[in-house]
């Protein structure tokens, strides 16, 4: 018995410096918020609109299914309106690792009459709604978004088709 509790306690000396941590287990990175990059709120009209500000802003991707514009890693102030907002466009786009915040009335996304559309892991928080998917939206997946403290709700659809969201 005495070699027994003798051996336990000195596997739990031995264990007792060692802290297990989730993602760094599973190799997953975890964006931190100060690593994303300030700017304004963006708001896209159309196919010209949306090459135009791709182009400026220097996003990847070329607007097709094969190789869609990616808008990442920003850290959007929403107070002056919604964080983004994307309509009228056949372009395909991704929206991933951003946070959109303190919108107050503002929404977080906001998309209307676009196709082929994702958004992934973004963190939107303190906006009137969080994600919001108007009119003629097709064929657009929310997957894995953090959406904290709305006053209205944090995903809405209307007249749309093809929604696929999934763990938010």
């Amino acid at each position: 018995m005495k070699a027994m509790l003798s051996m336990l306690l000195a596997a739990s000396l031995a264990l007792g410096g060692i802290m297990l941590v989730g993602p760094a287990e599973s190799g997953e990175v975890v964006p931190s918020i100060t690593a994303l990059t300030p700017h304004t709120p963006i708001i896209i009209v159309g196919d010209a609109d949306f090459i135009a500000q791709a182009t400026t802003e220097t996003w990847s991707g070329f607007g097709t299914p094969g190789d869609p514009y990616v808008i990442e890693e920003y850290d959007i102030d929403s107070t002056t309106g919604n964080g983004i907002d994307i309509s009228k466009t056949n372009l395909s786009f991704i929206i991933r690792n951003n946070y959109l915040h303190d919108g107050g009335v503002n929404v977080g996304i906001r998309l209307s009459e676009v196709i082929n559309g994702t958004i992934f892991n973004c963190t939107i928080e303190g906006n009137e709604k969080g994600i919001d998917i108007q009119t003629n939206c097709h064929n657009i997946s929310i997957l894995n978004n953090t959406i904290l403290n709305t006053s209205q709700y944090s995903i809405n659809m209307i007249f749309s088709s093809y929604i696929n969201i999934r763990n938010n």
